[in-house]
């Protein structure tokens, strides 16, 4: 009850105070039945925190041992995290949307439905939005676990680090939710970090969620390290999870945030370095943020093209063989007309 009172706390300073009541539900799982409860294991994660890296990371280790579904719930009118796990060859279904809070609650419930009538999956994982709330997604799927047809064995939350403080103080809704609502917590984006900086950030996530922290740098270990420890000690979810009915209901303030999303089809070629200072003026520009960015671009020296995560003062590009040019933006106040300007959509 500790960690519930601690996290109501949080919320009463959060930005849900327009909520007119808050309730609580204890999510007791029921026991498996034989072979008809379907597994679910959440990958949870604010904009860029890595979630996508995480799953191409350890996805082959869960093949080897369950008929695996993944869920995609990606911004825009395309999934780029979908088109980065299709070589797998395993069935993914995409809810893409502008806004994950107005459109999981019934379609997220459809979906899971039909992907486990059509699919038989033994486990399905769900890499929900960075903007969505992890207990609204428990809360969403209450009736099929209530109906005894899934089960939720693991919700992992990948930290961003780089940067955690920021994210604390301009968007602690999300990415506090996420935090509180996580089973196993990852630390992301640690490189350039010293020991005093990581030790810092785990003390306050202690404050938050004394979940177990996995601190080391993932993205140089093993599948097999990474994987073994994510399922270290599994058991059934059986947290107090702090959940509103009114928000269920479409509740929600929009204008705290004001997240919009653009995709686009880029139309020309581009060099590596082009691409970076593209994003360089664009981070400049004083009449829009720009949170998020990721998509391909055919590359100007090869027949192929470039892949791109953009963060706020990173970006990571690397060689793909995705064809289509296509680029998805998240921030706010996001000016499509410059946008197309700068990738030159005719």
């Amino acid at each position: 009850m500790e960690k519930l009172a601690s996290y109501i706390d949080y919320i009463e300073l959060s930005a849900m105070e327009d909520y007119e009541k808050l309730f609580i539900k204890c999510l007791e799982f029921p026991e498996k039945r034989g072979n008809e409860m379907v597994e679910f294991i959440l990958i949870t994660g604010f904009l860029g925190s890595g979630k996508t890296t995480l799953l191409n990371k350890i996805l082959p280790c869960f093949l080897k041992n369950k008929k695996t579904a993944i869920i995609e719930n990606d911004f825009g009118d395309t999934s780029i995290d979908s088109i980065i796990l299709n070589s797998y060859g395993l069935p993914i279904k995409e809810l893409s949307s502008g806004c994950i809070c107005c459109s999981l609650s019934s379609d997220l419930v459809k979906l899971c439905e039909d992907l486990i009538n059509s699919e038989s999956p033994q486990l399905v994982l769900i890499e929900p939005s960075g903007l969505g709330k992890t207990s609204d997604i428990i809360n969403y799927l209450f009736p099929l676990i209530e109906k005894g047809k899934i089960q939720i064995s693991n919700i992992i939350n990948l930290v961003d680090c780089a940067n955690f403080w920021d994210y604390i103080e301009d968007f602690g809704d999300f990415f506090g939710n996420q935090i509180e609502s996580a089973s196993k917590l990852v630390l992301s984006h640690t490189e350039g970090l010293n020991d005093k900086s990581i030790k810092k950030i785990k003390e306050y996530l202690r404050q938050i969620n004394d979940a177990p922290c996995f601190s080391e740098n993932w993205i140089d270990l093993s599948s097999e390290k990474v994987y073994g420890y994510l399922n270290d000690s599994l058991s059934t979810i059986k947290e107090e999870l702090c959940v509103s009915s009114e928000h269920a209901h479409h509740h929600h303030d929009h204008s705290a945030n004001q997240f919009m999303t653009v995709s686009l089809k880029a139309d020309g070629l581009f060099e590596e370095a082009e691409i970076k200072s593209i994003f360089e003026e664009i981070s400049l520009n004083e009449n829009m943020t720009l949170l998020r960015a990721k998509g391909f671009l055919k590359s100007a020296s090869d027949t192929g093209s470039l892949h791109f995560d953009y963060l706020p003062g990173h970006i990571k590009i690397s060689p793909s063989k995705h064809e289509e040019s296509i680029i998805t933006f998240i921030g706010r106040n996001l000016n499509k007309a410059l946008l197309e300007d700068k990738f030159k959509i005719c």
